[in-house]
């Protein structure tokens, strides 16, 4: 089953994949995180997505999330730059990584600085997004 929640903060929305938990155990599980990253907003708190998140629970959507590369895909025509983990690494050296940032230099040019975010697909694979 696919939950829809919207964050609070951002405005953005998507889906969850709880498979067949019931509420009171998806309620569990999220509240026990302590901190999460906003997928649909792409940004990181220190606090349970219950306290950031609203749920749909009255209109739970049978079906699966978007297969890696249309998450990809999508990312992609969202934010411009995306790399996977391995494309960055061709391309830069990361110099620095706090709060789900990373300062990385080009490989060719050790002036050209850029900030990247990081996002993770539904399947848990992580992506790097240009954000400076």
């Amino acid at each position: 089953m696919l939950l829809k929640a919207t964050c609070r903060k951002c405005g953005k929305s998507g889906y969850f994949d709880i498979g067949d938990m019931k509420k009171e155990e998806v309620l569990e599980k999220l509240s026990n995180q302590k901190t999460f990253q906003c997928i649909f907003g792409n940004h990181v708190e220190v606090m349970s997505p219950v306290q950031f998140m609203d749920f749909d629970w009255d209109n739970l959507i049978e079906g699966e999330l978007p297969k890696e590369e249309e998450f990809l895909n999508e990312l992609r025509s969202r934010y411009g730059e995306v790399y996977t983990k391995e494309e960055l690494q061709e391309k830069y050296v990361v110099d620095s990584f706090m709060y789900g940032q990373c300062l990385c230099h080009s490989k060719n040019n050790e002036d050209d600085l850029k900030v990247f975010n990081f996002v993770t697909s539904p399947n848990g694979k992580r992506y790097y997004v240009l954000i400076q």
